[in-house]
């Protein structure tokens, strides 16, 4: 992976931990079909149960509607600049748009 892939995590990582949120990247998530998918950022429980999984470019090789037939929701931002930190309320507003779809005795008290 080029290192654009891990700009976005960094960017997410402050507002995160602030939030109390797992984020994971970058990495591969493996498909039921045996295919190994790189993404930028992962973020469990948010948008479906095995989460979002993030990318900076649009992926239309069928990508998404394979993740999504293995349970992920996917989620495309623009390329984020070096050094770029998300600002907390930002990234909160889109986890809420993304919704919690995990146990609930985990779902981070902020949320709606």
């Amino acid at each position: 992976m080029t290192s654009k892939h891990s700009r976005l995590f960094n960017s997410w990582y402050k507002a995160a931990q602030a939030l109390g949120i797992e984020i994971r990247g970058p990495l591969a998530v493996t498909t039921e079909e045996g295919d190994d998918l790189e993404c930028e950022m992962l973020v469990p429980y948010f948008g479906s149960l095995q989460g979002t999984v993030v990318f900076t470019e649009f992926q239309d090789d069928g990508l998404m509607e394979k993740l999504q037939r293995n349970g992920y929701c996917c989620s495309t931002f623009g390329p984020v600049p070096d050094g770029y930190i998300a600002p907390r309320s930002q990234v909160a507003e889109v986890l809420a748009d993304w919704g919690w779809c995990g146990p609930e005795e985990r779902k981070p008290t902020w949320l709606p």
